[in-house]
């Protein structure tokens, strides 16, 4: 599973999660101890909707930090049985690739562009991330 189906999957959840709260919001309308004005009855219905947002940062921010840790760890044995050649040339091209994100991100201009940004935000720190795995690599065998 890569982190594409897994942003996914959480998109799909939370759609059925708001669909869920907004079905169950309805069905208690009418019912005695329920809100009564309009306006009572969208802050309610606001409120759910945000708890649901709040659940889901917690929830992504701990399955990414897991994906990223078994990530990580899976680079690391990768990076280990490469040659050192190898590992400079794989270098090189993580740090060419992560000038390019970070450049290319620093044109953002409309909101399509932001949410672009955010992608090649994290596209620059994964290629970074690399780059430094494959620099510390060749450094503990002591061919810098």
């Amino acid at each position: 599973m890569n982190i594409q189906s897994i942003q996914n999957s959480v998109i799909n959840q939370l759609k059925q999660l708001l669909e869920s709260e907004i079905g169950d919001f309805f069905a208690g309308l009418d019912k005695p101890g329920e809100p009564a004005s309009t306006q009572e009855k969208h802050q309610v219905l606001l409120s759910r909707i945000k708890s649901i947002f709040e659940d889901a940062e917690k929830n992504w921010f701990t399955l990414h930090l897991a994906w990223l840790m078994r990530e990580e760890f899976n680079r690391s044995l990768m990076l280990q049985e490469m040659s050192v050649t190898s590992l400079k040339a794989l270098m090189n091209f993580a740090n060419s690739q992560s000038i390019a994100s970070k450049e290319y991100a620093m044109n953002a201009f409309s909101i399509d562009d932001l949410i672009s940004y955010n992608r090649l935000n994290l596209d620059f720190l994964n290629w970074n991330s690399l780059y430094t795995a494959c620099l510390n690599e060749v450094n503990q065998r002591g061919e810098a």
